[in-house]
């Protein structure tokens, strides 16, 4: 079920970009969502005190690395092994928060 919406999703936004692409142009098109992002951006810095790139990203990112850093230090399974990986998460997103904040103001 959830698949099904997330195809809509996607169908809905590809027919979306094409009625754009065909009425006023590629350039135009992308300065219209370029726009869009700045302000759904500027929006979430307000009100959450994050940026958007934080949002969808920081997860992606950390939990990868947290991943790779209890393989490489042979970390045991298990209950230990779970509290020690949020710890890694705690502090790997503390460290990723900053620079993707950063990345949001350059953009």
């Amino acid at each position: 079920m959830n698949d099904r919406r997330v195809i809509g999703s996607i169908l809905s936004l590809a027919l979306i970009l094409y009625i754009f692409f065909k009425s006023v142009g590629v350039y135009e098109t992308m300065s219209v969502f370029w726009q869009v992002f700045k302000g759904v951006s500027s929006l979430v810095m307000q009100l959450l005190n994050t940026s958007i790139l934080n949002i969808l990203f920081k997860h992606r990112i950390v939990y990868y690395i947290v991943g790779v850093m209890l393989a490489v230090f042979q970390i045991p399974k298990g209950k230990e092994g779970h509290y020690i990986g949020v710890m890694f998460y705690f502090l790997i997103g503390l460290l990723v928060e900053p620079i993707l904040n950063f990345l949001s103001t350059v953009i």
